[in-house]
């Protein structure tokens, strides 16, 4: 058995503070056959490039052993050195157990804070300095002594109220007079006067007035008077390099804000662009994450392939496909990178290329009308098609592109709704009108009908799942009144909660970032919410898009979950509130630029 890791997400986290270094934090994501791998990697090499592609390596290899990975995420601190960062570009070459990773990730913002902050030995001379651009503030305590100076190197020039003055050497002595009235405000330092040291009949100490509650002092001025501005409430933008301690408040919330975990809440909806496919209705049945980072919708009556960014909140009508209606039903990532789509009424495997957008029929499967469901790929690199009303598993391979039938599995007509890859390596088949869970094994190509599901569930019970963080594999109910709940480990099945929304009621799932199970809305009214680890179903947020509005959910970079519309004329967003890296990292692009 073939094991092959997939980059799914690539972040970057790098600390502006002076003391940080040349050390950055490189914080990604793995998956493992298309599901986030929770496991220990014996080796990651890290290399550090001024090209995207080709080129030697400018820093590294870095080098780390035993590196734990759980659901899918992982850290890592590197020290490239003092010179691997100038101005120019450069990408993060990512080698996992002798597999080079493609392609390299561009370190952009941040790591360019650590270039401001170091300066060559010799740099910096007598004729950069600008006269007067360096005092006593910008040196710090017992940061020049006898071995920074040269003998007669320092002058003491007078100026307004001083006398005296002239070239000093080292362990030398000078004399400066004070003239009455020489010295002022401008001649005294910050915090050098204080309480103790001023005649209160001669200087005002007091405060005239006070800031409302929500408010925060912005100013004072020579009166006493304060000027107030409102308190930040987040997420805040952090000021410049240059305004830093103006103001204070502003500052020490926003990094507060940036390097601090947020507790976890429900997450929050919001309607996405309009798609605008034809087909009056069930335009797409599935979403997948291809490693552009785009999120591909998986046409079911659309004419087209359905493509979202995230990142720019934008949909784009991609290539058509030309199988007619009620084509495909499921999709899953190759290793390739392609989208295999499972044929539900076409007559051929769906091939998808998310960097050309470039539509190609595959292999004809020969299995009649309604033929597959939903796909998972396999540890072999296959990709597993669940049978709606062939009597056999479906097997694509991306590798020689072609199409074979796998074991019968004895359960009629629509059988199954979707394949997931269990930790196992087992593919789970998810019942509809199976009265059993069933368990497909790729490796010696066996079918084993699993735990009856019973309890009530009836006929169309289940119609998605997803792998939670306990190894669980969680069933979406269609009609089923109850989530479902297979062990893999133990081979049992339980019903879990009840959720108490119509039949019909979700055909999605997914894993947010902080574990919770999300559910996509078909024909209820709200999203579901299920936590693997206390058992309990929640009853989210309403999306307002009537019946059968969503079929398919995906977790994109971002940290928001997308929901595939079917009957919706848009497509659904939900913010997970999960502090993402991309979230931090554009909070502190005030103060790089």
């Amino acid at each position: 058995m073939n094991k092959k890791l997939l980059p799914l997400l690539l972040g970057l986290l790098i600390s502006l503070q002076v003391n940080a270094g040349t050390t950055i934090t490189y914080q990604g994501q793995l998956q493992h056959s298309g599901s986030p791998l929770t496991d220990t990697v014996e080796e990651m090499t890290f290399r550090l490039f001024d090209t995207d592609t080709g080129g030697d390596p400018v820093a590294g290899p870095l080098t780390e052993t035993d590196m734990t990975v759980i659901d899918g995420l992982f850290q890592v601190e590197l020290d490239f050195g003092a010179g691997a960062f100038d101005d120019g570009p450069r990408f993060l070459e990512i080698e996992v157990s002798g597999a080079t990773l493609s392609p390299r990730q561009k370190i952009t913002g941040a790591p360019s804070a650590q270039f401001a902050l170091q300066v060559a030995p010799g740099s910096v001379g007598s004729d950069q300095i600008a006269p007067g651009s360096v005092d006593g503030e910008r040196i710090a305590p017992d940061a020049v002594g006898p071995e920074q100076l040269l003998n007669d190197s320092l002058t003491i020039a007078t100026g307004s109220g001083l006398g005296g003055g002239g070239d000093i050497a080292l362990g030398g002595l000078i004399t400066l007079s004070v003239a009455d009235d020489g010295i002022g405000s401008a001649q005294i330092a910050p915090e050098t006067v204080g309480a103790h040291q001023v005649d209160s009949n001669q200087v005002q100490l007091r405060i005239g007035n006070n800031c409302a509650e929500g408010e925060v002092i912005a100013s004072i001025d020579a009166d006493g008077l304060i000027s107030c501005q409102p308190a930040l409430t987040g997420p805040p933008t952090l000021p410049p390099l240059h305004a830093i301690g103006n103001p204070t408040g502003a500052t020490l919330a926003a990094l507060e804000w940036i390097f601090n975990e947020t507790a976890w809440a429900p997450p929050r909806y919001r309607s996405g662009p309009a798609h605008g496919e034809g087909g009056g209705s069930t335009f797409f049945n599935d979403a997948v994450l291809a490693t552009n980072g785009k999120v591909i919708l998986v046409p079911y009556r659309s004419a087209n392939v359905g493509v979202y960014d995230p990142m720019a909140e934008q949909y784009v009508s991609g290539a058509a496909h030309n199988q007619g209606d009620f084509a495909y039903i499921g999709g899953a990532l190759a290793p390739g990178g392609e989208i295999v789509f499972a044929p539900f009424n076409a007559s051929n495997v769906g091939v998808y290329d998310p960097e050309t957008d470039n539509f190609n029929p595959g292999p004809a499967h020969n299995q009649g009308n309604f033929a597959f469901s939903r796909a998972a790929l396999a540890p072999t690199g296959e990709i597993i098609f669940a049978p709606w009303n062939s009597f056999r598993v479906g097997i694509y391979d991306p590798s020689t592109e072609t199409f074979t039938l796998g074991a019968l599995h004895g359960q009629g007509f629509n059988a199954f709704s979707d394949a997931v890859l269990a930790p196992n390596g087992k593919i789970i088949l998810v019942p509809y009108k199976s009265e059993n869970v069933g368990i497909y094994d790729p490796v010696n190509d066996s079918y084993t009908s699993g735990p009856a599901h019973g309890d009530g569930q009836g006929n169309d019970a289940f119609r998605a799942a997803a792998v939670a963080s306990t190894g669980e594999v969680i069933l979406s109910p269609h009609n089923a009144e109850t989530i479902g709940i297979y062990d893999p480990v133990a081979n049992t099945f339980t019903s879990g909660p009840a959720h108490g929304q119509a039949e019909g009621a979700f055909t999605g799932a997914t894993l947010a970032p902080t574990g919770e199970i999300i559910l996509a809305p078909r024909q209820s009214e709200n999203v579901g919410i299920y936590d693997p680890v206390t058992g309990t179903y929640t009853s989210g947020p309403a999306h307002g898009q009537g019946g059968g509005a969503f079929s398919g959910a995906v977790l994109t970079p971002t940290g928001e979950i997308i929901l595939a519309p079917s009957n919706s004329a848009n497509i659904a967003v939900l913010d997970t509130n999960a502090q993402t890296i991309g979230s931090r990292v554009n909070a502190l692009h005030p103060m790089v630029n």
